[in-house]
């Protein structure tokens, strides 16, 4: 019952009291607030519980109290039980506070609110939701038209973060939180208990084998709540106001609306499969007087791309591959035909190859359709890659059996034109209706029937892609082909000269591959031939005879004979013995044999008529043959004739060109070259000196120190300075003209290009220029000069890296003919430069122990060179904690390393560390490895250390040196 109330002005007390109690979780920054609803409480007045009171707060967090007092003023405080249902506050630890009112005795319109009860949870519940994502569309959809699906395909640890803005995270203590006790779930749903609520919480996953992260591996549950999708609570200095923190970056976009269940996403993984394949074709060659099978054969400049779709696929990063001219022996596979992708991402792919290839599944010669396999990709796919084109080849002859030169063959649209035997190969062939359709057109002989399959009574395959089919032809028509015959004869002797090769206006003639030789005519024992060659035209008939052996020269050096339809004709020839020219190609710069030079003898000092020529061996020597009865020749020698392949680099080509890359000079007893012809002896020539414009490094090494020391920074005598020495040549023999003259230069002011470093070289040149210096003076253009340069290199302060291991390598400015045509640039071959030595040996620790970590020091000593950016670091190895043994690096305001300059010292040139006491900083002590910090440390650790160990490094950055650890005298 209530006492009755006076109005006040009577001055009655008012002892009913009617108040409304309320309780909410404690208010942060980003959230909190959260009502008390179904709480249990207790109420208090003084130590005693007020009779009939409240016992718990209504779902809204609020509850209803009235009581009567005897007396007044009464205080009464309103409190959360110690334990509620699991229901309300997740089973986490919280702290209550507030919760209180003290009634007056004052008569108050309506029910009075009691201060709040504010609820502060200390630990919190942190759940993290994995899924596989398998329907690429980002977030998780439930499990719907075989859509994501939960599962445990990560790794997750729970970790806390340090240093300045959460750089650094590391595991939690087991004294903080112990995480088998508290970890449970599965099938994508995990759940870690009882986790400090003040702590800065980070969650690290990784995915399991076959899978990978579609998004960042760490998830931060005290910051960047948006990014991190930080749902129910937060940690850190956000936390207290929710038992469970949820982290759902990846929210639900589950397209038909159905509720499958909790649609947070915190990681998604998809799965990872391998891509590998083959690029290759059948391929046929001319090979001697036939054909050569390649199986495989390469095809360098294939393209192979494998693109992602878009929309389809979310973690998919597109690869591409070139098939390759040559194979890298370093690599596992032939990069001319294999290629490996490596692991990609589940998800559709799109593939592309050039027009006229195909793909097929499988291994090599798979013809197994590609269907689906990319899209989406689902398991492992080895992808074999081959042309989606045909190869045709063979024979077109005569019904002699003759091979016919100039035949036009059509396959399908694509044509090729039988060579001097006949043959022909047509490839890029495309299907047309299932079939080959072959023609052939050549003057004097009936045209094939267009579209026929049936050439010559010779049924023709079916079309087949990636094949090489053989398709012989026979061709009626006139009389085509005359035969010419002969003898060849050793002049004095008359005797058969056997292997001799006919050639028909300067090509073999058609039944070629007779006798000796691949693809040739040549004599036989008895030293006949017999020549097939077609019918010429009445008006013009005749064609040229022409023999040619090794060894021999041939009065003539041709005949004619005339071939005309129902003739034949005897054409004899008689050989002399040649006589011998023998000697030796040297490259530039150094006198080494040269390979693959050609050496030509002539028989005018304008080297016009050519006699023989030769190509050096791989020892550098030469042997040409010259007729006996030929006076003086003249031999000269020059880079081996290009083919085509040899030169992709323009700039290379441009050089060759104009004859100013590589020359040889004839030795100076062989003025011009000329040599006279001894009948009946081997002449020996001498040796053609090779010159080059391309410069050639002849040594490179690094200034050293002199006489004094220095003291900033400290080296001594004959250590690494900042300078590089290049010392280089190359050669030229003719000055430019800007006057339209006939003169060129090779290398015209010509300046040191440096490559491997950087900078500017001081000087320049030494001299500057090939145009004014003094090395040309008095020397008469076709002279070649040797021209030698140093070049002196000082490493500024922003080039540190510099001092590590440098290739170098020297260009210069190439001109061509008229000093403009051909202007090129030249580069000698690397050379290899050491890095600046440095190191730490003989280190010794000495110490001051005392009780206290105060007066607990230690210092060190040790030897090693000198270098301009030389950097020391000392480390320690101690127990950190419960780990296991780290390296701690000694911070740099505490670690003062000094060199002793004084001459005649017992420890010149000595390193040492100041006397340091064994205190600490835990912030400035990091990992050597790591960087991270270790806030459990304490001087305690620092005076446990077992070793030091001294570490150096040359280069301004990049990794250290480490030394070898020295034993640290126990504390005393």
């Amino acid at each position: 019952m209530f006492a009755t109330s006076g109005a006040n002005a009577n001055d009655i007390v008012n002892l009913n009291v009617d108040v409304n109690i309320s309780g909410a979780t404690v208010m942060t920054e980003y959230g909190g607030g959260e009502a008390l609803g179904g709480w249990a409480i207790s109420v208090m007045m003084g130590d005693a519980a007020v009779a009939g009171a409240p016992t718990a707060l209504g779902d809204d967090g609020s509850v209803s109290f009235t009581t009567t007092v005897e007396s007044v003023p009464a205080s009464f405080t309103f409190t959360a039980a110690d334990d509620q249902d699991d229901d309300l506050d997740g089973g986490e630890m919280y702290e209550a506070s507030g919760g209180g009112y003290t009634h007056t005795g004052l008569s108050v319109a309506g029910t009075m609110d009691a201060d709040p009860i504010v609820v502060t949870y200390t630990t919190q519940t942190l759940k993290i939701y994995v899924h596989h994502e398998r329907d690429q569309v980002r977030g998780y959809t439930g499990n719907v038209l075989g859509g994501d699906v939960r599962a445990s395909l990560v790794d997750l640890e729970v970790r806390q973060a340090s240093g300045s803005g959460g750089r650094f995270t590391s595991p939690i203590s087991n004294d903080d939180w112990d995480a088998r006790a508290n970890t449970s779930g599965g099938r994508g749903v995990h759940t870690f208990s009882h986790l400090p609520a003040d702590m800065d919480i980070v969650v690290r996953a990784s995915a399991a084998d076959g899978y990978m992260l579609l998004d960042k591996p760490e998830l931060d549950a005290y910051r960047n709540m948006d990014e991190n999708g930080v749902m129910g609570g937060a940690f850190g200095a956000m936390g207290g106001w929710g038992h469970t923190v949820e982290l759902c970056p990846l929210t639900e976009t589950e397209p038909t609306g159905q509720d499958h269940g909790p649609a947070c996403g915190s990681f998604a993984v998809v799965s990872t499969h391998n891509v590998s394949g083959l690029v290759w074709k059948r391929g046929v060659s001319k090979s001697g007087a036939g054909f050569r099978m390649t199986d495989p054969a390469r095809v360098s400049g294939i393209e192979v791309t494998l693109d992602p779709v878009e929309g389809k696929n979310l973690a998919g990063v597109g690869r591409e591959f070139t098939t390759a001219k040559s194979n890298d022996p370093t690599t596992p596979l032939d990069e001319r035909v294999a290629f490996d992708f490596g692991t990609m991402a589940a998800g559709a792919y799109k593939l592309g190859l050039p027009g006229g290839w195909r793909a097929r599944m499988g291994d090599k010669g798979s013809e197994v359709s590609l269907g689906s396999a990319l899209s989406p990709l689902a398991s492992d796919v080895a992808l074999d890659i081959t042309p989606s084109t045909a190869t045709l080849y063979g024979f077109v002859r005569n019904t002699l059996g003759v091979g016919l030169e100039g035949v036009t063959v059509s396959v399908n649209g694509m044509t090729a034109t039988t060579d001097d035997l006949g043959r022909y190969i047509v490839s890029g062939i495309s299907a047309m209706r299932g079939q080959l359709f072959v023609n052939t057109e050549r003057a004097g002989f009936p045209a094939a029937k267009a579209d026929s399959t049936d050439n010559a009574n010779t049924a023709v395959p079916e079309f087949a892609a990636n094949t090489t089919t053989r398709h012989d032809i026979s061709l009626s028509g006139a009389n085509n082909t005359v035969a010419i015959t002969g003898t060849v004869t050793e002049a004095g002797t008359n005797a058969p000269i056997k292997g001799v090769e006919i050639q028909v206006d300067g090509k073999a003639p058609l039944n070629a591959g007779s006798g000796q030789g691949s693809g040739k005519l040549v004599t036989g024992s008895d030293g006949t031939y017999t020549a097939i060659v077609e019918i010429q035209p009445n008006n013009d008939p005749l064609v040229d005879v022409t023999p040619t052996k090794s060894g021999y020269h041939f009065i003539p050096a041709s005949r004619q004979a005339s071939a005309i339809a129902g003739g034949s004709q005897s054409i004899d020839f008689t050989g002399y013995a040649a006589t011998e020219i023998v000697g030796l190609v040297t490259g530039p710069g150094g006198g080494q044999p040269l390979a693959e030079v050609t050496v030509t003898a002539y028989s005018d000092a304008g080297m016009t008529t050519k006699l023989d020529d030769a190509t050096t061996t791989g020892t550098g020597t030469f042997s040409v043959h010259v007729p006996t009865l030929s006076g003086t020749v003249y031999l000269g020698a020059a880079p081996r004739e290009l083919e085509q392949s040899d030169y992709s680099d323009p700039n290379y080509q441009n050089v060759v060109d104009a004859q100013n890359y590589v020359w040889f000079d004839a030795p100076a007893t062989r003025p011009g070259g000329a040599i006279a012809v001894i009948p009946g002896q081997t002449l020996q020539f001498g040796t053609f000196t090779g010159n080059s414009v391309q410069p050639r490094i002849t040594s490179v090494s690094r200034g050293k120190v002199k006489g004094a020391s220095v003291a900033t920074p400290p080296l001594v005598n004959g250590e690494d300075s900042t300078t590089i020495v290049v010392k280089w040549e190359f050669d030229t023999r003719n000055l430019s003209t800007t006057s339209g003259g006939n003169s060129y230069s090779v290398a015209d002011g010509a300046t040191f290009t440096p490559g491997g470093f950087t900078g500017t070289p001081t000087p320049a040149q030494d001299p500057a220029t090939v145009g004014g210096d003094t090395d040309r003076a008095d020397v008469t253009d076709g002279t070649s000069v040797t021209h030698k340069r140093t070049t002196t290199f000082t490493i500024a302060d922003a080039d540190a890296g510099n001092y590590g291991e440098l290739d170098i390598t020297v260009g210069i400015d190439v001109v061509g003919a008229e000093a403009d045509a051909t202007a090129a640039a030249a580069t000698s071959a690397e050379k290899t430069l050491a890095a600046v030595a440095h190191g730490a040996t003989g280190v010794t620790v000495t110490r001051k122990g005392h009780a206290t970590a105060a007066t607990d020091s230690i210092a060190a000593s040790w030897s090693g060179p000198g270098s301009p950016v030389l950097a020391h670091r000392v480390a320690l190895l101690v127990k950190v904690g419960t780990n296991d043994m780290r390296w701690v690096v000694i911070p740099t305001a505490s670690a003062t390393i000094t060199r002793n300059l004084t001459p005649g010292s017992s420890s010149f040139g000595k390193w040492s560390l100041a006397r340091m006491d064994l205190v600490v900083d835990p912030a400035a002590w990091v990992d050597d490895v790591t960087g991270g910090t270790y806030p459990d440390l304490d001087s305690d650790d620092l005076r446990a250390a077992t070793h030091l160990r001294v570490d150096t490094r040359a280069t301004g950055s990049g990794a250290w040196n480490n030394g070898a650890p020295a034993a640290i005298p126990p504390s005393g």
